[in-house]
C-alpha cells in the first residue's frame, strides 16, 4: 500500500536528475590527509581526549589541520576523531560548522580515513542534540567531489534550516576520505554503511559539541542507500548509538535491475561506469573489460576522475559516453550481478522505523521500480511506510515546495519522541 502525497506544485519534468541539476558543487578546498597513523586506542562514545580545533581564516572553507596520534602496531578502532577543523564560507547563516577526520573501515574490512562535515545550531539549546546522520547523492568517485571539500555544504541537502531550528545536529560523512588509495563504496553497502555510522561515533567524540545517541538517518538517492544499509548496520557495527528512524528519499534499491536500466541515457552511463569500476576495484573478478567494449573502456576508466555533480564536467562525461551501445553485457549479470544483488537494500532496519520518499517524475530512480522494491519488503514481512509525490522529480524531492523537507521534518520529530510510526505495510 502506498501513501499519496497531493502535489503543492508541478514541476517539470526532467529525465535526468541529479546530474545536469546538482549544480555548483565542486570548487574543492585543499583537503590534506593527515600523514600519521590514527592510534588504535581509545574510546568513540565520547570519552576519548579529542583534537583541538583549527580555524579556517577569512575566505577560506577549509585550511590548517591539527592531527591527533601517532603510529601505533595494529588496526585502528574505527570512529576515532582524529582532527577537527572549523568551517567557514558556505556555512548557513545561524549555524557554526566543522570538517571531522576518523578512524573507519572499507566495504571489506580494511582500516582508512573518513571525513565528514557537521553542521550544528550557533546557539545550540541546552543538553545533548539529536543527531541527523545525512548520506548525501552520487557526487562522483574523485576526492574533489565530496561535500566537505567542495565550495557549498548544504547544496542538494533537504530540511537543513529545519533541522537546525529544532536544535538538531547534521552529521554528513563523505563517501571518499582523505586516503586517496580507499576504493569508493559506490552503491557498496557496507562501506557506505561503515563510514556514515563512524562519523556519527566521531561526532559524539567531539568536545565541542553534547550529542545525543538518538540518531535518525537520511539519505537522498545513493545516499537513500547508503542510510537503509546504515540503519540495517548499526546495531551491530556501532551499538552506542540508537537509530530512531531512516528515511530514504529516492533511494537506490534493487541494483540490478537500476543499473540495468541505466544503460541507455548517455549520463546515466556515467552512473554505470560508476558502480562498474567501484565494484571492480573492490572485487577483483569485477573487470571492466567483461562489460564494455574494448574502444569505449579508456573512456569509462576516465570517468573516475570526474564530478557528476558539476554541470560542466556532467555535460563533458556524457559526451564522452554518446553513441552506440557501450556495454556488451547487463550489470546484472556475471560477476557484478552477482555482487550487485549482495549490496541490494533492504528495510532490515533491527526494528528502526522506514520512511521511503518516492517522486512520481523521477526519471532516474523510477516509481515503478520503488514500488516494486516495496511490495517485495512487504511480502518479506518488513514494515515500512511509502509515500509518493506526484509529478515530482528526482532533485525535486529536495526543494521545499514538493512538501517533502516539511513532512520529513515533522516525521523526524515523531520519531525523536517516541510516537509509533505509521507504516502503510
Amino acid at each position: 500500500m502506498t501513501a499519496t502525497v497531493p502535489s503543492r506544485r508541478r514541476p517539470a519534468r526532467i529525465l535526468l536528475p541529479a546530474v545536469l541539476a546538482l549544480a555548483a558543487l565542486v570548487t574543492p578546498g585543499p583537503a590534506a590527509a593527515p600523514s600519521a597513523a590514527p592510534t588504535p586506542a581509545g574510546t568513540t562514545s565520547g570519552a576519548q581526549a579529542g583534537p583541538s580545533v583549527t580555524d579556517s581564516p577569512a575566505g577560506a572553507h577549509l585550511t590548517g589541520t591539527h592531527r591527533a596520534g601517532t603510529r601505533q602496531p595494529g588496526a585502528p578502532a574505527p570512529g576515532r576523531l582524529l582532527a577537527v577543523r572549523r568551517l567557514s564560507g558556505s556555512v548557513p547563516a545561524g549555524a557554526q560548522g566543522w570538517q571531522l577526520t576518523f578512524t573507519t573501515r572499507t566495504t571489506t574490512g580494511q582500516p582508512t580515513t573518513g571525513s565528514a562535515f557537521v553542521l550544528a545550531p550557533a546557539r545550540p539549546p541546552a543538553g545533548e542534540r539529536p543527531v541527523i546522520l545525512w548520506t548525501h547523492g552520487t557526487t562522483g568517485l574523485a576526492r574533489r567531489c565530496e561535500p566537505s571539500v567542495s565550495a557549498d555544504l548544504t547544496h542538494k541537502t533537504a530540511a537543513v534550516p529545519q533541522a537546525l531550528a529544532r536544535g538538531w545536529v547534521l552529521v554528513a560523512p563523505d563517501y571518499r576520505g582523505p586516503d586517496g588509495a580507499t576504493p569508493v563504496p559506490y552503491l557498496l553497502g557496507p562501506g557506505e554503511a561503515y563510514v556514515a555510522l563512524d562519523a556519527a561515533r566521531a561526532a559524539r567524540a567531539f568536545t565541542g559539541l553534547r550529542l545525543s545517541a538518538d540518531t535518525v538517518v537520511w539519505g537522498y538517492s545513493q545516499g537513500g542507500h547508503a542510510a537503509l544499509w546504515t540503519a540495517r548496520l548499526a546495531r551491530s557495527y556501532a551499538p552506542v548509538l540508537r537509530i530512531r528512524g531512516v528515511a530514504a528519499l529516492a533511494p537506490v534499491t534493487a541494483l540490478p535491475a537500476q543499473v540495468d536500466d541505466w544503460r541507455t541515457e548517455p549520463i546515466e552511463r556515467v552512473l554505470v561506469s560508476y558502480a562498474l569500476l567501484a565494484y571492480g576495484r573492490t572485487y577483483p573478478e569485477v573487470r571492466v573489460e567483461d562489460h564494455v567494449r574494448a574502444d569505449a573502456r579508456e573512456k569509462v576508466r576516465a570517468v573516475a576522475s570526474g564530478c557528476i555533480s558539476d554541470p560542466a564536467e556532467a555535460a563533458r562525461m556524457a559526451d564522452t559516453l554518446r553513441g552506440p551501445e557501450v556495454f556488451t553485457r547487463a550489470p546484472s549479470t556475471g560477476a557484478l550481478g552477482t555482487r550487485l544483488r549482495e549490496h541490494t537494500a533492504t528495510a532490515a532496519t533491527g526494528g528502526a522505523p522506514v520512511l521511503v520518499a518516492q517522486g512520481g517524475g523521477d526519471g532516474v530512480v523510477r516509481p515503478d521500480a520503488t514500488r516494486a522494491w516495496a511490495r517485495a519488503e512487504c511480502a518479506a514481512g518488513r514494515r515500512l511506510e511509502l509515500r509518493e509525490y506526484p509529478e515530482v522529480t528526482h532533485g525535486g524531492l529536495l526543494v521545499d515546495s514538493s512538501g517533502v523537507p516539511a513532512a520529513l521534518t515533522e516525521w523526524t520529530e515523531a520519531r525523536l519522541r517516541g510516537a509509533p510510526p505509521t507504516p502503510t505495510c
